[in-house]
């Protein structure tokens, strides 16, 4: 209920979700795009089904059921319920706590799905179809992530991340002075460029030169086509020094990201981006065009 499409659709806003609807589709291609519809008993939920299977039809945009799970079974629901308020310090008294409206947040038997879609059975088969498709061998302790091309084939990512975050930290360098309590400018440059250093040495021995530089590709891209992009939460791009002098953005005087980029420097794991932007359409159609895997995709 919370996607675009669906959204627009129990606002009312039909023309708005055929728009979002094609949109999408156009991003991650005829056959990657599916409608998401479910049976939870949320009266909401029976208005965006309606509107979801009348835009299928309209646009040969394939539907998939899903069913929203947070616990196994229905007599779970109200153990569920006693969890929420101790999680958000509530009761089950009071009137404004979060709690589900429904008791059909378990996992349901096909034969319960077959029969609460019965009047869209393709929405049942297109499950199988789309985990036929995800079914794939890779070879784990590996990362794989889309590529990101430097023109100058002389040099290499690690290189081309570097030039960019020494060119970035130079024309941020006024502004990091607006922040010193008396250090002449010589200090202060020592003090950034060398840690600079420190974070970008830690970024090599990980492999992700590439990883931030994807990120901040699309970020610029989105400052440039005047989509408002928001900081987000992340322990890899914010705060660093890497990071900040790559977007040209300045988050604190001195970033405290170097024991954080530290616990990554096994590359053991990769930590995620999550960035907040106003215009997911605009922001995915980039980086659609920036990756080589397959999309798949429900909304």
């Amino acid at each position: 209920l919370h996607g675009e499409i669906a959204s627009h659709i129990v606002r009312g806003n039909m023309d708005e979700a055929r728009k979002a609807a094609m949109e999408y589709r156009n991003i991650f291609g005829e056959d990657n795009f599916y409608l998401e519809i479910m049976e939870n008993g949320i009266p909401e939920q029976k208005i965006a089904n309606q509107g979801l299977i009348e835009l299928s039809k309209e646009l040969s945009i394939p539907l998939v059921a899903t069913n929203d799970c947070h616990y196994l079974n229905i007599e779970h629901a109200e153990a569920h319920n006693v969890l929420l308020c101790i999680q958000t310090g509530k009761t089950i008294e009071d009137t404004d706590r979060m709690s589900m409206s429904t008791d059909q947040f378990y996992i349901k038997s096909p034969e319960e799905m077959e029969t609460l879609f019965a009047a869209t059975p393709e929405a049942i088969a297109n499950t199988v179809r789309i985990a036929e498709r995800c079914n794939l061998t890779f070879e784990f302790g590996k990362f794989y992530l889309p590529k990101f091309e430097v023109k100058n084939p002389e040099e290499t990512l690690e290189d081309y991340l570097e030039r960019k975050a020494k060119e970035g930290l130079e024309k941020l360098m006024p502004v990091i002075m607006k922040y010193q309590n008396g250090d002449d400018e010589a200090t202060v440059r020592e003090k950034y460029f060398k840690r600079l250093h420190s974070e970008l040495e830690i970024i090599k021995k990980m492999g992700f030169a590439g990883y931030f530089l994807i990120v901040s590709d699309f970020i610029k891209h989105a400052k440039h086509n005047d989509v408002p992009v928001g900081p987000g939460r992340s322990t890899m791009m914010f705060p660093s020094v890497p990071g900040e002098v790559l977007q040209q953005d300045l988050l604190w005087p001195m970033p405290s990201a170097l024991l954080i980029l530290t616990r990554f420097a096994t590359g053991c794991f990769l930590n995620d981006f999550l960035i907040r932007t106003e215009s997911t359409c605009r922001i995915l159609t980039l980086i659609s065009a920036r990756s080589d895997v397959v999309r798949l995709s429900s909304m």
